[in-house]
């Protein structure tokens, strides 16, 4: 039989079955309008076009009788009858189409009575207790709901691929579960890092592919949702999104934890195992345009110079494009300009490295000579870095960003902090004070320029090293970078820093300490994740204690573990001017959470 002719079987069969409930005394099926409900109702789509809340007029409410039953033989005149039968015909024809799994014959704001029977599908259960209204988009199928769009969770994995993957291995990200709310904290935070070129108008799309990564909450097949089908779905997304937007937390936790090895030589600057582990928390309160954030970090700098903790940031940030709109920063997707304020302790943005000295985006086991930081070789006599990082220091931050054309954006910091102090071997650990030693205000830059491959950048700082009441002793700091990233392919890196400073000791004298570093990194293999990793750097110092030159070369294997944690083995060569070689071997293990 066709389709046409089943419908015209089914219309008579209906008219039939009227014609037949005239005579006999069942109960109506189908129920008044005004009837209220007395058991839970499940909820189905509407016949015809989901868009619409508008259904046959089938019901004619009666007269009831004193004992307020309905009458059987009066509830539908002839045209209510016919418009039924066409309504019955069309669900059929609908359903062989595959278009509805089920249908009300009912008015389709109208609740549930007593004499109401649900259609229901196989495997449902009339007593289920859920509330929807049968107005609401359905998404597809049982087992679906909630679930991400599709077209969303793909874009989000283009931007994720592209934006989220510059400073660490994607997988530290996939291979978790979060909800959609934790995911959306997530790459909110990791925006406002240093450097991190993610845009807002990006935000949500990444933190939904994240999500769809639990297989929980998997996106479904575009090959399988079809007109209304999918619109429901995407409603039902938009719907699970705005729910997410609620859940996500003021407060968020996280840190790395990435133990060292260094050793095989006796002049090792703090030889062996030392636990590099930064713990971090932020307050992100929801459509508030002031944050903040702490961040300590596991330190050799503790008491009697043993293992101890410093504090890297203590700051508040506030966003002043949210202040001056009163929008938040996914409210803005199209807007071009960004600009915040950072307030109290903060790691000082000199140099490109200043935003990768977390130890979750390191891909070495020891930082560059020019800003090491407690992991010397040798005599050290002069042999101070240019500056060691992390440099965090006190004082306010101006951050601004301008999205150019093609891609391509500009940045700029300008900063004024406490600044460096007394100079001389001592520098840097005096300058680790939360106080300053005078009362004079250091100033300093950077600027970048770039996207998503390219990125060029410098830096300028300057101050004062004397105490209060001591003869002028100024500094100077300048540097230059430039990145080159091909996805996950290829990295190559370049940078170059100088200190200049008036002798602590001789009068009009100077010292000078600068350095180079260019490091590579090429991918041997996707699965496992293994890559090559290849860096020459160098320190030079001269001044009054004296000229040291200090060379490096360091190659070795990143290996991405299951579960994302990456494995790093280096060695290293040191050249020195003064002593024979060095070879030393070290390791670092890095995870995050």
């Amino acid at each position: 039989m066709n389709r046409s002719g089943r419908n015209s079987f089914a219309s008579s069969l209906l008219i039939v079955w009227l014609a037949v409930g005239q005579l006999l005394p069942f109960p109506p099926v189908v129920a008044r309008a005004s009837e209220p409900a007395t058991h839970p109702r499940v909820g189905r789509r509407p016949l015809g076009n989901s868009g619409s809340s508008s259904q046959p007029a089938a019901i004619i409410d009666p007269p009831r009788s004193n004992d307020s039953v309905i009458s059987h033989r009066s509830f539908l005149d002839p045209a209510a009858q016919e418009e039924l039968a066409a309504s019955l015909a069309e669900y059929l024809a609908a359903q062989q189409e595959g278009d509805v799994g089920s249908a009300w014959i009912t008015d389709a704001s109208s609740p549930a009575s007593d004499g109401e029977l649900p259609l229901v599908e196989d495997g449902d259960t009339p007593n289920q207790d859920d509330s929807a209204s049968v107005d609401e988009p359905r998404e597809q199928g049982r087992g679906q709901r909630n679930r991400p769009d599709a077209q969303l969770v793909r874009q989000g994995q283009g931007y994720f691929e592209e934006s989220c993957t510059a400073c660490h291995d994607g997988e530290r990200a996939t291979s978790k579960r979060k909800s959609l709310a934790g995911w959306l904290a997530t790459v909110r935070r990791m925006a406002a890092k240093a450097d991190a070129d993610i845009p807002a108008s990006q935000h949500t799309a990444i933190a939904t592919y994240l999500a769809s990564l639990n297989p929980a909450n998997r996106s479904t097949d575009e090959k399988d949702q079809g007109g209304s089908k999918a619109e429901g779905a995407n409603n039902g997304a938009a719907a699970e999104l705005a729910a997410a937007e609620a859940e996500v937390p003021p407060f968020t936790i996280n840190g790395t934890i990435s133990p060292v090895w260094r050793g095989t030589d006796p002049e090792v600057e703090n030889k062996g195992f030392f636990p590099d582990v930064w713990v971090d928390i932020e307050w992100r309160p929801p459509n508030s345009p002031v944050s903040g954030k702490v961040t300590a970090c596991a330190s050799c700098h503790g008491t009697d110079n043993g293992l101890g903790v410093e504090l890297v940031e203590a700051a508040a940030i506030l966003d002043l494009c949210h202040l001056a709109t009163s929008k938040p920063p996914d409210d803005r997707p199209h807007c071009r300009a960004a600009a915040e304020l950072t307030v109290g302790r903060f790691i000082v943005p000199f140099g490109a490295y200043s935003a990768r000295v977390n130890p979750g985006a390191l891909r070495t086991v020891s930082l560059p000579l020019m800003y090491n930081m407690g992991r010397r070789v040798g005599p050290l006599g002069p042999g101070q870095p240019v500056i060691n990082q992390p440099y965090s220091d006190e004082g306010v931050d101006l951050h601004l960003k301008y999205d150019l054309l093609h891609d391509w954006d500009v940045t700029l910091d300008s900063y004024a902090v406490n600044g460096l102090q007394v100079g001389g071997p001592g520098v840097f650990f005096y300058s680790r004070s939360y106080r300053d030693n005078n009362s004079n205000v250091a100033v300093g830059g950077r600027g970048t320029i770039g996207n998503k491959r390219w990125r060029f950048g410098g830096s300028i700082a300057g101050g004062e090293l004397q105490d209060e009441t001591a003869p002028l002793q100024s500094y100077s700091l300048a540097g230059g970078d430039v990145s080159y990233r091909n996805e996950d392919f290829f990295r190559l890196y370049y940078e170059y820093a100088i200190r200049q400073e008036d002798s602590f000791s001789f009068p009009d004298s100077e010292s000078f300490a600068y350095g180079n570093l260019i490091e590579a990194e090429v991918l041997l293999l996707d699965k496992p994740k293994i890559s090559f990793l290849a860096r020459y750097d160098t320190l030079a110092n001269r001044g009054t204690l004296g000229e040291m030159d200090t060379k490096r070369f360091t190659y070795g294997l990143n290996w991405l573990l299951p579960g994302g944690s990456l494995l790093i083995v280096d060695h290293e060569h040191w050249m020195f001017d003064s002593r024979s070689p060095a070879n030393i071997l070290g390791l670092r293990w890095t995870t995050a959470f």
